[in-house]
Parts: C-alpha cells; structure tokens; sequence
C-alpha cells in the first residue's frame, strides 16, 4: 500500500516537549500583542479584496462604536463609520493599496452609532500571492482619542487558544504491521466525511495535501521500518474540498520477539491551531508595527521568572544605549526625585490593575527633563497573584508644554504677559475674599491710556503694540509684590491691590503709576508722549463685593476720563449720577431712533466770490418730546457707541435723501448737500453701495451729494476700506470734502491718494483771521494748497462781513457760518433757497429756531 521509503526524505517530528515550548511562546506573543493592542488602542481588520469578505477585530468595533451583533463589517459600511470629510481621502488610500502594491499611513475621523466622533491613525498594507496580485488588504486602526480596556479581548483570545487545543477531538485508528490502514473509529469517517472504502488500506493517502503528501508518507515509511514512533502533521481533505490540518500520531505494539503486531494511533484536528500560528505570525508583526508606529517604550516584567525586557524604544527614550540592561534601579535613577516614590509604588503592584501616571525623568546621555507617561498593566495568573507587568511608556514634553501653554494662555494677555479677564476675576474675587475674613482692606485700579486710538493710528497698530508692551512693563515695575496687573482688552489695564493700608495708598500708587507712564516712551524710533486716567476704589470688610467693586472703579474712570484726563479718581458714590447721565444719553439717543425724532438741520454755503447759494451742509438735531430741539451734545455719549452712532448716521442720510428728492421734485435748484460721515461708517464694507442705493431710491443724482470725512478716516486699519468706499463713491459723482483741514494729523499724500475735491478750513483759524497774523497765514497757506491741487476750500465759522471779505480777497472759495444763515429745518432751507438772495427773514426765522446754545462743536 506505501510506496518505498524515499531516502532524501527529510523527517519532521514535534515532540510534546517542542509543543509545549511553543504553546508557551504563543501564550507569551499573544500576551504581548494583546497588551501591546490595549495600550495602543489598536484595532485590526482586514478585507478580502473584490468581496464582502471584511473582518474587524474586537478594537475596532469599540473604536467605531458598533454592536458586532448588529453590525455587519463590508466595505460599504466600514465607509460609512469615516467622517464624511475623511471618506474620499481614505478610498482613494485603499485604492493606492491596491492599485500601487504600497502601504499608506493617515489619521481620520469615525463616527459612532451615538454620534460620538473619535479620532484615530491608520495603516494599511496590501497581501500579495505569488503571482505578484493583491488578495487582500490588512491594516491597524489606532484610537487616539483615549484608552479603552483590552484585557478582556486578550483574556478571551487565550481561553479560546487553551480550550482549541483541549477540546480538539481526537480520532483513533490502526494499521498492520505494513502500513495498511485497517481500522478508523465512526468518529474519524465522520470528521473526514469519507467511507471506510475510501479511507482504509492506502486509500487516505489521496486525501492528503499535494504539497504535503511526500514528507507525509515519507514519515510513515520511516517509522515503518525503524519501529519509532510516528508524530507528523499534514492537511487532509474533506468532501467539502476543504482541507483542515491534522496530527498524525502512532505507536507500535510489539510481540515479545521485537516484531511489530500493530500499529495504533490517533488524528488530530489541529487546524485552529495551526491558523493561531499563523494569527501569532501576523500579530507580531502588527505588534512590532504598533510599537514603532505610536512611539510606545515597553516594560515587560514576569514576577515567576523575574526576568525584565525592555524595547528598545523604551532604551531611547531613557537615554541609554541600545545594549543597557533592563535594570530597574538604572531606571529609578533616571526619575525625578519628587516623583519616584510614586512611580515605584505603582510598577511594584502584582493586582490586576490598570494604572496610569505622568511624572519627570532626566536622560541618561544629554541630561534633558523630559515628561513621560506610563500605562501600567499588572496582569494575575490563575492562582490569583500577579504573574507579569507590562508598562507602555509616552515621552509627551512636547504635548505637556502645550498644555502648559494652553492653560497659560486662556488666563493671560498674549500681548503683554498680563493677566486677562479670566485670571483678573479671579485674583479680584480672591482679594474681596481675603477682605471680608480678615479686615484687610483691598482695592482696584482701572487705567485707560488716554489719545492711544490715536497713536495707534497715526504710527500704526505695530507701534501701538509696542506701547501697550511698554506700558505694561512700567505698570508692573510700580506695583507692589502680591498686586496683579491685568490687561482687560484695547489700552485698560487693571491693577488688583491687596492689604492696602488706606485709601490713600491706593492714591499713591495709582499716581506713581501715572508718573511712571508720563516719562516719554520711545515706540520704534519715535518718542511718545502718553498719558493715562485712573479710577480708583477700596472695599474693606462688611462693604466688599467684587461686582460693585468693579463698577465703582469703571465710574471713578469715567470721571477721571470727563474731567480732563491724565488724573486719578477716587470713587465717592455721588459719582454714580455721571453714570446715571450717561445712561440717560444712551437712553435719549436709542428713543430718538426709535421714535423718529432725529432730523437734518442745515446750514448755508455760499459762493463767496459771488454771493450765490450753491448748497447747505446737514447737520444732527432732535426734537426732545418735551424739551423741544435739542443739540447733538444732549446725546453725546451715543457718539461713543458704534452701533448706535451707525444707527444715527443712517437715519441722518436717509432724512437728507428724503428731503432732497422733495426740493428736485418742487424744481428747486438748491446745488448740494453735504453729510458728515465717521470712521465707523467705513467699517462696514457696504458703506459706499448703502449711500448709492439711498441716493438711487430716493432718485438723487450723486453729483448732489458731498461727503464730509475728517483726517483721521484715513489713518489706521481699514484704510483699504476707506479707499475703497471713497473711490467708489467718486466715480458716482458724489463730491469728498476733507473736514477740519489742518487740525488731524494726517499727510498731505492723502490728498493725493484719496479722491479729494474740496478741503474745509476748521473754524478755529477763522475766528481771529483778522487780528492774528499767524491765523491769516495758515489760510492763506491753505487756501493757496488748495488752488494749486485744484481744489475747492471752505471756510467754516464765517461771523462777520469783514471775515467774509477778507476770505474772498485771498481767494477762499465757499463760506459758510452765521453770517450766512444759521443751521435750519428742511421746510425754512426751502424757503431760503426760493427767496435767495432776498433772504434775510428767512435767516432771522432760522436764527429763531437755535434754541441751544452755539458752544456744542456739533452745533456748527
């Protein structure tokens, strides 16, 4: 039945001793890829390429929030737990895999079945057969978002090993003294699914494997003619066609001569075995994979054997050269000395813990300190002590610095270093604390750089960087030790005092501050000079609430801010009626919108060279319900409020608008109307097409319309804004006269740069134009400037005939001020430009309506 013995044959044999040493290697592999999977938060899977054949391990399904018994891995559906912003960069990483043969590595996102988004890394590599195709895809999916326990899964994974081999069933069988296979339990035919016609004598020798055929009869043939024992392994085919793996093992019963009776033995079904061999293959590899791949250091310890190993990440990491022992004293000399009582209690553990601690160690080579974190495992043997410790280790400086730097920074100024509005909360909340247990007095200083908009625009928004800076180096080189320095936003400071002694301490420092901060500063090459106001408050015990504290000093500053600035003020409660005014302002202002009680007045300019009426400039009133008209002054701290002084704006456009498009609809040739407008205005990006859109509504040429811009619209950020708006406007037709020329600080280029057509000479060189030589040289200068940049110049402030015609001698073209009429209704300005130039009632009936007095700068 057997061929002859092949003498080339080459005999292979597992004894139960190789076995067992195996099986101990396998448990130990296992064990360390399954730590290794847990640390990691390592998951694998694997796809059969071309079919629905897509398996995931128990990591990834935890990763991905799926129930596996609800959840049905394909590729489809594997998809579609990738956060669909990952999910095109990931197909086309599959189709690389598989079109280019090369592995890929990446991070994205999956989406739990709750909703839950976890991140994680990826790598994917491509299993290809002899033929050189890719078969199948494989890769490791990382949970980088926590950790998540994994001894169950590893746990699992040994009991299922353990009980595989246990359980395997075993099929007896004999044969005769030659070899024939004369006898096979029901049991065995069963298995193998073959009749004893098919299987007895030589015929199961068909039903072993091609590739395993030769060294399996070889064996036998072997163990045939020496006598030995018989211990081989091969597949064997079932009707199914698909071969499983056996262990063919047998012994001979002899006669008491020596010769060989009969031959007994027993098959094995070692196919789940031989598939975890192979499973142990392929996780280590993944092992090795993941260790390199998450930059893990591993500590193993048996506490049986008290033998130790370390990677050589972990070697690296440390500092040590690649040939150290794994010694623990080495390592513990490395660790910080506040932190090693702690890491030698948790490593020293033999309970089945999972711990997990961040402490210092200094390298061995350069003596850096570096941050570490470890994740230790102490894993317990059957009997219940501990039988191994596995530590991963995590070099995380560079992520532990950012942390710092991250909590640093949500409590300070990234500016100045100074404490923000968080951390100044806080201390302010701590010193009202201190104050009401122990009777200490404390206080608080609000500073506000006094003109810094206007530094900061004039030198630009680096230089007032640079001032801010400064500013705070010499607040805190005044301060005492214990006080804190806040910087709250924009240029206010906040200063946090503690113990103070009186309120006059608070006085003190407050003004020494304020001397030390009126020392000019040099900000890029240019000196400055800054000033600054203080409010100041105290509380002591019984009267102390952060809250109020807050408040009192807000409107101490606001006094310092209203009574000329550069000065400390110390609250005093009648204070709170300026604040009480103010809000009152902000009040009047928001009722006047609301209720349409905000109107143009306006004001007639005059050609002077003629005497002609060629338009008016419109200018802000409000007819209080019951205070009757009212200046813009009555609500000026609406003009401190963007959105209310945008608010106020818009209705002053539309009015004038409205008001135009009346007088063109009565046939009135009134020439122009000019409108204010302020640097808010050109924040909004649409500020130029809202005024055409206006204008086009209200069927208004553009030419009608001239916009009045002070100097200092065209400094600071937003100046594209601004170019933009203006050059707009200017190629609509709408007329740019430059306001209070003279008076800003802004460049004669802007004259250049900008669409100018008309500079308006400030009242304030009219005035004594007569008596004051250096006055009537500034407007002849300027009136000059204008002619030879071909523009129009206007001369606000006009009292008298005699200012009037000294205007017109040096060649001003426009006047405009009392002398010509005052600021009236739109129904007066009307009868004013029919009766021009027989208007002097008209005037004495607009003079009538100025029930305010002239002071107010806005009253014009």
């Amino acid at each position: 039945m057997f061929q002859e013995p092949d003498e080339t044959f080459v005999h292979r044999r597992l004894t139960p001793e190789k076995l067992e040493a195996l099986a101990a290697d396998v448990e130990s592999l296992a064990d360390d890829l399954s730590a290794a999977q847990r640390i990691a938060k390592l998951g694998i899977w694997r796809w059969r390429v071309g079919t629905e054949d897509f398996t995931w391990s128990d990591e990834i399904f935890r990763i991905a929030g799926r129930d596996r018994a609800e959840f049905t891995p394909t590729l489809e559906s594997s998809m579609a737990c990738i956060h669909p912003d990952d999910r095109s960069a990931m197909h086309d990483r599959l189709l690389g895999c598989i079109t280019g043969q090369t592995h890929s590595a990446a991070e994205f996102r999956v989406i739990r079945a709750d909703g839950q988004i976890r991140y994680c890394w990826a790598e994917t590599r491509p299993i290809v057969d002899a033929a050189g195709q890719v078969q199948a895809l494989r890769g490791i999916c990382q949970d980088i978002t926590e950790r998540k326990e994994i001894e169950e899964a590893l746990r699992e994974s040994e009991e299922h090993y353990r009980y595989t081999l246990e359980l395997s069933p075993q099929i007896p069988w004999a044969a005769d003294p030659s070899g024939q296979v004369i006898e096979i339990s029901a049991q065995g035919f069963d298995a193998i699914d073959r009749t004893s016609e098919q299987t007895l004598g030589s015929g199961w020798i068909s039903l072993v494997h091609p590739d395993d055929r030769a060294d399996t009869i070889a064996g036998w043939q072997h163990a045939l003619r020496t006598g030995e024992p018989l211990d081989t392994e091969y597949r064997l085919l079932r009707r199914n066609r698909e071969y499983r793996w056996v262990r063919a093992r047998a012994g001979a019963r002899r006669a008491p001569d020596g010769s060989i009776l009969r031959w007994y033995g027993t098959l094995d079904d070692i196919d789940d075995q031989k598939k975890a061999e192979s499973a142990l293959l392929n996780m280590q590899e993944l092992y090795r994979l993941a260790v390199r791949a998450t930059g893990l250091g591993i500590w193993d310890f048996d506490h049986q054997t008290e033998v130790r190993r370390w990677s050589a990440e972990l070697r690296a990491m440390l500092g040590l050269d690649p040939e150290s022992p794994a010694d623990a004293a080495a390592f513990l000399d490395l660790v910080h000395p506040e932190d090693r009582d702690t890491v030698v209690a948790s490593m020293q553990s033999e309970d089945e813990v999972h711990a997990e601690m961040t402490f210092r160690i200094r390298r061995a080579d350069t003596g850096a300190l570096r941050w570490l974190t470890i994740d230790i495992r102490a894993l317990a043997s059957e009997s219940g002590t501990g039988s191994r410790t596995i530590v991963a280790f995590r070099d995380v400086t560079e992520r532990k610095a950012a942390q710092d730097h991250v909590e640093w920074a949500a409590r300070h100024d990234p500016l100045t270093g100074l404490a923000n509005r968080v951390l100044f909360q806080e201390k302010l909340q701590s010193a009202v604390a201190d104050s009401l247990a122990g009777g200490s007095r404390s206080g608080l200083l609000l500073i506000d750089l006094d003109d810094f908009k206007l530094v900061n625009d004039t030198l630009g928004h680096d230089s007032g960087d640079q001032l801010l800076r400064l500013s705070a180096q010499r607040i805190e080189a005044v301060v005492r030790p214990g006080d804190t320095v806040a910087r709250l936003g924009g240029d206010e400071f906040a200063i946090v005092l503690s113990q103070l002694g009186s309120d006059d301490e608070a006085v003190e420092i407050a003004e020494a501050i304020l001397a030390a901060l009126g020392a000019p500063l040099r900000v890029n090459s240019q000196l400055v000079d800054i000033r600054a106001s203080v409010g100041a408050t105290t509380c002591s015990q019984g009267d102390c609430d952060a809250e109020e504290l807050l408040k009192h000093a807000d409107i101490a500053l606001y006094v310092s801010k209203g009574a000329g600035r550069g000065r400390v003020t110390l609250f005093r409660p009648e204070m709170r009626a300026v604040i009480q005014q103010r809000a009152s302002m902000l009040s009047l202002a928001r009722n006047a919108l609301t209720t349409n009680l905000i109107e143009p007045f306006y004001q007639p300019q005059v050609e002077l060279a003629s005497g002609r009426l060629i338009g008016f400039e419109a200018l802000l009133r409000w007819r209080h319900p019951r205070l009757g008209l009212q200046l813009p002054g009555s609500v000026a701290a609406a003009f401190e409020d963007n959105e209310l002084a945008t608010s106020i704006s818009d209705r002053m456009f539309e009015r004038t608008i409205a008001d135009m498009r009346h007088w063109l609809q009565a046939g009135l040739e009134f020439g122009h109307v000019a409108v204010n407008a302020s640097a808010a205005e050109f924040r909004r990006d649409n500020f130029a097409e809202r005024v055409l859109a206006l204008l086009r509504a209200g069927d208004v040429p553009p030419s009608r319309l001239e916009l009045e811009v002070t100097e200092t619209v065209f400094l600071g950020r937003g100046s594209e804004l601004v170019d933009r708006a203006l050059n707009l406007l200017s190629s609509e037709g709408v007329k740019i006269a430059l306001d209070d020329f003279g008076t800003g600080y802004a460049s004669l280029s802007h004259l250049k740069r900008f669409p100018v057509d008309i500079i308006k000479i400030d009242r304030s060189f009219i005035r004594d134009i007569e008596e004051d030589p250096e006055d009537a040289a500034i407007v002849s200068a300027l009136i000059t400037l204008g002619r030879s940049l071909g523009l129009k110049t206007v001369a606000e402030g006009i009292e008298t005939e005699r200012q009037a015609l000294c205007l017109t001698a040096q060649g001003c073209t426009i006047g405009q001020g009392h002398h010509f009429g005052r600021p009236m209704p739109a129904a007066l300005a009307k009868q004013l430009i029919e009766r021009w130039p027989d208007a002097a009632a008209i005037q004495r009936a607009a003079a009538s309506c100025q029930s305010a007095p002239r002071a107010d700068p806005h009253a014009a």
